[in-house]
């Protein structure tokens, strides 16, 4: 996986549901998508919120780049 200018091992996983890192995940994601409007149960994103498979990347040991 590389983010920016840097590079190492990630193993993806399904975050296990109805778990406190599946809670989190859901609104994390609500929060930088919606930032800050008001949810209603007609809105797209919150039956999204709600429905979506959360996938969370586990990071192994990451080399910084070389100047």
């Amino acid at each position: 996986m590389r983010i920016g200018d840097r590079e190492g091992d990630a193993t993806a996983r399904v975050v296990e549901a109805d778990t406190p890192e599946d809670a989190l995940a859901r609104r994390l994601v609500l929060a930088k998508y919606c930032a800050g409007e008001v949810l209603r149960d007609t809105d797209g994103l919150a039956g999204w919120g709600a429905t979506a498979l959360p996938v969370a990347f586990d990071l192994g040991p990451w080399v910084l780049p070389q100047v």
